[in-house]
């Protein structure tokens, strides 16, 4: 008996180390798909000449390629969530209070203050925005620079205790600091609005970064008050106009990240006019570029048909997206373009479609791309 036991361990241990490459053909365990929004490490050529980084890069391509590594990580985001019931801290999420869930990683760092700005790159911030300006003001269109607000600026209570920072000095704060020292630029930075409403109603999705219908309303009512100052007649629908639903929805794209995405649930409210106003418009041929994922969303085009309204063109994020219904309303149409999170004036775009209004929509976490990528088209 002892001798069968000193056999069965040691094949036990290698059948054990040989699973997840077993795995990987007979498909014991279902293969789950990578949730993480980056690219996986890819299999390392061997340089004769760089041998000393070979076993790294060897070794991240393993982790990153093991046949069982995402049903090892959601088993350990389930027991942590929902057995140990701890606040996880991991490379994508946090998991916060009451069941609220944030992107870690560049938007916890907003939050934190990190990542602030160089000297250099606020100047060349105001030269880049000035001379967008400068261009839009000479064919007549107004040019506003607005900053969504990452969900740890308006749900910083939510937060895990250990994570929480009071009244932190953010890039977003110099960044706007700067400008409004230097520059003459239309500033609608959404923050304030979004926190001064949060107390009357859910803004953002507990399970997603993205503000949900209530959120993105609130953030058009706050663009279309600055706007009123050069539009004085710009109007968008009061609430009232709208119906407003509730939905029980399963996911979220921070649930998804966890690998949970099917224990995650939350109530959604969905805000549907009480009368269409807003139509499709008629499409474009502006193509995006072949490595953007989302090209069924690069080009938005919204018209309400009266062509006494202002012309509006937008250049945003995944932000944007429910935000397009609420602005269009006031306007006689208006052409939203998703470019990839490159943030540029798209100057080809802009003198086909000769804009009254044009919208820089970026999100607090993604401003240094307005830095990374010049107006080249």
């Amino acid at each position: 008996m002892r001798d069968q036991k000193a056999t069965i361990l040691p094949v036990l241990f290698f059948l054990i180390l040989l699973f997840p490459l077993i795995n990987k053909f007979i498909h014991v365990l279902p293969l789950l798909p990578n949730n993480e929004n980056r690219l996986l490490a890819v299999f390392p050529v061997l340089n004769i000449n760089k041998l000393d980084e070979y076993p790294g890069k060897f070794e991240n391509y393993y982790n990153d390629n093991i046949s069982i590594r995402n049903n090892l990580l959601r088993m350990y985001n389930y027991i942590s969530y929902f057995i140990l019931k701890k606040s996880s801290f991991s490379s994508t999420v946090i998991t916060g209070n009451n069941g609220w869930l944030f992107r870690s990683e560049d938007e916890q760092d907003v939050y934190e203050g990190k990542g602030m700005f160089t000297g250099d790159e606020l100047k060349k911030f105001a030269i880049i925005l000035s001379e967008r300006e400068k261009y839009l003001d000479s064919i007549h269109c107004k040019f506003y620079f607005v900053i969504a607000p990452v969900k740890q600026s308006v749900y910083f209570d939510e937060l895990p205790d250990y994570l929480q920072i009071k009244n932190p000095f953010t890039r977003t704060d110099q960044l706007l600091k700067y400008l409004e020292q230097h520059t003459d630029i239309k500033v609608i930075d959404l923050r304030k609005a979004l926190i001064e409403k949060k107390g009357n109603m859910k803004l953002y999705c507990k399970n997603d970064n993205h503000w949900n219908d209530i959120g993105a309303y609130y953030a058009s009512s706050a663009i279309a008050n600055r706007m009123k100052e050069d539009f004085p007649d710009l109007k968008i629908n009061p609430m009232v106009n709208y119906q407003l639903g509730n939905r029980t929805v399963t996911g979220g794209n921070l649930a998804e990240l966890l690998g949970l995405g099917t224990y995650f649930k939350d109530i959604d409210i969905r805000m549907n006019p009480q009368r269409s106003e807003v139509f499709d418009g008629s499409g474009r041929k502006y193509k995006p570029d072949k490595d953007f994922p989302y090209p069924w969303e690069y080009c938005v085009v919204k018209t309400t048909y009266d062509h006494t309204k202002p012309k509006l063109l937008i250049i945003r994020d995944s932000f944007g997206n429910k935000v397009i219904p609420f602005l269009s309303v006031g306007f006689s149409e208006t052409v939203s373009i998703w470019d990839n999170w490159e943030y540029q004036l798209n100057k080809n775009i802009v003198i086909d479609e000769k804009p009254d209004a044009f919208i820089l929509m970026v999100l607090e976490s993604h401003l240094d791309a307005v830095l990374k990528h010049p107006d080249d088209k």
